[in-house]
């Protein structure tokens, strides 16, 4: 029996829009291939209007991959109109087509109404923080898409803000690829709050980003969903002794630094120290600075005269 072909591949075969036509003319009623690779050619937006036509047609088709072709913003219109009707497309590649602020403004409102589409791929484009921010807004009341690519599009910090409040409303998404942009620690730190609230993604990329050593452990500790206190406890017991203290009528769980090679930073001093001294931002600051094996600034340490707050 004749193997039945499910795939057509024209990838880096110079198509013109011109070709284009004749290949969506050949589509339109097609029920025999599901998967259209037409990457590395030379497809312009006027091909993409007839490629979206039939998108809008077939319910066949559920993997189209028009990656490193001229779309640009025209061309990323006419895929966002045919993904409001489409119901069978599954994998979307547009990389590497100049898309923009408003390509990407075109395809987060086609995301509002889509219900199918599960990967999308849209890195090495020119999204913008603006463009990602359409995109984030439109996922928001997205419910299929899994996985969403928008590396190498020059995103800054606001991006990271768009998208951690995308994780805190979106329980879809399970992988999110961000590298090489432009995220700064100050970006990460909104998506370690957001991912303590969200439990679906499962895969967070910020390589090549300027994110630095301390940021990327939080990351990843956050990423993996691990109770930060549990793992703070484990580490402390190896360095401490615990100690009760009284403070205002009630008693307070406290561990006392034990000075010796493995904590050579701490000496105990149990005088200084009254709950009113603690802040939770100046608590939390003293938790990374051990818990991620940083240098520990000196004026943080003495404001907690060596003695943690853990209940």
């Amino acid at each position: 029996m004749e193997k039945k072909v499910s795939t057509v591949s024209y990838m880096g075969r110079r198509l013109t829009d011109k070709d284009a036509v004749t290949l969506a003319r050949a589509l339109e009623k097609n029920t025999t291939y599901s998967n259209i690779l037409l990457c590395f050619n030379s497809i312009s937006s006027n091909g993409a209007k007839e490629i979206a036509r039939v998108l809008e047609v077939n319910n066949t088709i559920t993997a189209l991959d028009l990656g490193c072709n001229h779309l640009k913003d025209l061309g990323a219109e006419y895929i966002a109109q045919s993904l409001k009707v489409n119901h069978s497309l599954t994998f979307l590649d547009l990389y590497g087509n100049n898309i923009g602020t408003k390509g990407a403004m075109l395809l987060g409102e086609a995301l509002r109404f889509n219900r199918s589409l599960k990967i999308l791929y849209l890195y090495s484009n020119f999204i913008t923080d603006e463009g990602t921010k359409y995109i984030a807004d439109g996922l928001c009341h997205n419910t299929s898409l899994t996985t969403l690519n928008l590396s190498i599009n020059h995103l800054k910090d606001s991006s990271a803000e768009s998208l951690s409040r995308l994780l805190r409303c979106n329980n879809s998404l399970t992988d999110l690829d961000l590298c090489n942009n432009d995220i700064t620690d100050e970006g990460a730190k909104f998506f370690i709050d957001a991912l303590r609230r969200n439990e679906t993604l499962k895969k967070l990329d910020l390589k090549c980003n300027q994110i630095g050593k301390v940021a990327f452990k939080r990351l990843e500790v956050a990423l993996k969903k691990t109770p930060f206190i549990q793992d703070l406890k484990k580490l402390l017991r190896q360095y401490t002794s615990p100690l009760t203290v009284l403070i205002g009528g009630r008693e307070y769980s406290y561990y006392k630094w034990i000075t010796d090679t493995r904590c050579p930073h701490f000496s105990v001093n149990t005088n200084k120290l009254s709950k009113s001294d603690i802040t939770e931002e100046t608590f939390q600051m003293f938790l990374e600075f051990l818990y991620f094996e940083e240098e520990p600034d000196l004026t943080t340490v003495d404001q907690f005269c060596d003695i943690c707050l853990l209940y």
